[in-house]
């Protein structure tokens, strides 16, 4: 009876132990705002496109303005500027689409 007892805690402390060492599963990735980082990038890079004279404080204020009229994806790209103007203001404007959206900010 008590060996029977001692077996069965031992099979419960079992299963208990081995419930806490299976790791837990990655969190799946959110695709949806994913793509609709990514397609706020691209827009971004039309909009630096047609400014290309301006820089700093005045091409974020530009930048700003223009994300604030795409409807769905303002906010994204809102806040990639900060990002992108950081970027240009360092390394200037020698970049492509692809480059910017998926080296420089990590939207695609």
């Amino acid at each position: 009876m008590r060996l029977s007892l001692l077996l069965a805690i031992f099979a419960v402390l079992f299963c208990f132990s081995a419930a806490l060492v299976i790791p837990k599963e990655k969190q799946p990735i959110d695709l949806h705002h994913h793509k609709l980082k990514c397609k706020a990038c691209h827009e971004l890079y039309k909009f630096l496109k047609e400014a290309e004279n301006l820089s700093g404080d005045a091409l974020k204020i530009y930048l700003d303005k223009k994300c604030g009229f795409i409807p769905f994806i303002s906010d994204e790209c809102r806040h990639l500027v900060g990002k992108a103007v950081d970027h240009i203001e360092k390394y200037g404007r020698k970049f492509d689409e692809n480059n910017l959206c998926t080296h420089v900010l990590h939207a695609c």
